[in-house]
């Protein structure tokens, strides 16, 4: 680094500036940033995932919120339509950011959501057919799982809907 044009000073030419906060794209500007959002997530009243260092969980009595962070992409979810309003206006408030909603695609998963029958799909359909092109494999025969069609689990565990262990 040296010292910009017009501000260089004739006696401390072997000297450099000390930078007070990270630049973009200078090697330390991800972990500032990363440092920045979790005080902000932290604020918020978010909860830092122990075992999954890239989720934060809010709750309280209108219901749970995860935000998941990865590099310099997040997702907000919740299953209270109220609650994600609140926290995500409040955080783009705070925060500079780009609202997506709603979301059709995060880290390369295609999602589709049926806000009436409560359900989410994900699938990686582009991914794998383009992994099948690069392999010349585009048009070979599919086969089935060995599950029946339809098949559905028996039995939910009974811990299925407990809180997030954090």
């Amino acid at each position: 680094m040296e010292q910009p044009e017009g501000f260089k000073v004739p006696s401390s030419s072997n000297k450099v500036y000390c930078l007070l906060r990270a630049l973009y794209g200078l090697k330390q500007a991800a972990l500032a940033w990363n440092k920045e959002l979790h005080k902000l997530l932290l604020k918020l009243g978010f909860k830092h995932s122990k075992p999954d260092p890239e989720v934060y969980i809010f709750q309280d009595k209108s219901g749970i919120m995860l935000f998941i962070v990865y590099v310099d992409n997040g997702l907000l979810m919740s299953g209270s339509a109220k609650l994600l309003k609140k926290k995500k206006t409040t955080f783009l408030n705070i925060w500079e950011a780009h609202d997506m909603d709603p979301v059709t695609e995060y880290l390369g998963f295609q999602i589709t959501c049926n806000c009436v029958k409560r359900s989410m799909v994900l699938h990686q359909h582009p991914y794998v057919m383009k992994v099948l092109k690069h392999f010349q494999m585009e048009n070979i025969k599919h086969v089935h799982t060995p599950l029946p069609a339809g098949y559905q689990p028996s039995a939910i565990p009974k811990d299925y809907n407990a809180s997030p262990t954090l």
